[in-house]
């Protein structure tokens, strides 16, 4: 399957977006071939869908509808305008329909890639809970890595509306977030929490991908850059989850409230577990009394 072959007309792409029947089909093919170069191949690997994936109805189903409205959306601002020898203009004959207004073009834009993006979420969403080889897709294939491993986990602290591309917007914060926490617990301990053994692991392991989700959320919508703090109800940036504050004045973060509370959360369950861990304690009372501790006094 191709971006030529997955359709063959005008008329096949109105099963799945709203375009004009008499649209030449020259002139969306390069939009479609676009939004398969920028979309798909950003998830699935060429040779992914030319073999694994190659007859499987299901998931070209929803790559149909992820494609249909993204070429559209791609093809928005340059279908309204005609570039030649005379520069770039656009048509405005009387009697004929007139321009559609900013506002209404941003709008339709926005619902295209809307529309395009959930069902591309759902296509990576099947392929990850199918049984189909996604060894060649390198972004697929990353996500076992990570604690957080899908995004129904992620969720059950976090809501993304279960959009896997706003799930992957986030992974190189989890990554980060991540490493930091392996160091704080030690890379033999947090390396177990992927094949718990025991309920004491399964339980602190669920804790640990609690602390990922909070702080990840936290980190990405902190309220910190200038142009945020200047520009009242504006940000420079898209985001992905929606901020949540307990105190606006002060913005305070309420992910990163929950962050701190799942943290103490590993830092106990760690302490009071130690020896069947396998680690050592490293609280207060043994910090302060261990045997090369003195105290001074001193007189003057």
């Amino acid at each position: 399957m191709t971006s030529k072959t997955l359709f063959t007309d005008a008329e096949a792409m109105r099963s799945v977006v709203k375009i004009n029947a008499s649209i030449p089909w020259s002139s969306m093919l390069p939009y479609l071939d676009s939004a398969w170069q920028m979309f798909l191949l950003s998830y699935f690997s060429a040779s992914f869908l030319s073999g694994v994936a190659d007859n499987n109805t299901v998931f070209w189903e929803h790559v149909r509808r992820a494609l249909g409205p993204l070429a559209v959306y791609l093809s928005a601002d340059e279908m309204s305008i005609s570039i030649g020898d005379s520069g770039i203009t656009v048509q405005n004959d009387q009697g004929k329909r007139s321009p559609a207004s900013d506002a209404k073009i941003a709008a339709a834009k926005q619902n295209l890639k809307q529309r395009g993006l959930a069902a591309l979420s759902d296509a990576i969403r099947y392929v990850l809970e199918s049984n189909l080889d996604y060894t060649s897709c390198r972004r697929l294939k990353e996500l076992k890595k990570l604690l957080i491993h899908d995004i129904d986990s992620f969720e059950l602290c976090v809501s993304l509306d279960g959009n896997y591309i706003a799930f992957f917007e986030l992974v190189p914060i989890m990554r980060g977030v991540q490493s930091t926490l392996r160091k704080d617990i030690g890379a033999t301990l947090f390396d177990s929490l992927f094949s718990p053994d025991s309920e004491l692991l399964a339980t602190l392991g669920s804790v640990c991908r609690d602390y990922i989700a909070y702080r990840c959320a936290e980190i990405h919508t902190t309220m910190t850059t200038r142009q945020q703090r200047g520009r009242p109800g504006a940000v420079e940036w898209k985001p992905v989850l929606r901020p949540l504050y307990d105190d606006i004045e002060d913005t305070g973060n309420w992910y990163a409230t929950m962050a701190a509370q799942a943290l103490d959360e590993i830092h106990s369950l760690m302490e009071e577990n130690a020896e069947e861990l396998g680690i050592e304690r490293s609280s207060c009372a043994d910090e302060w009394n261990g045997p090369h501790k003195r105290i001074f006094n001193l007189y003057g």
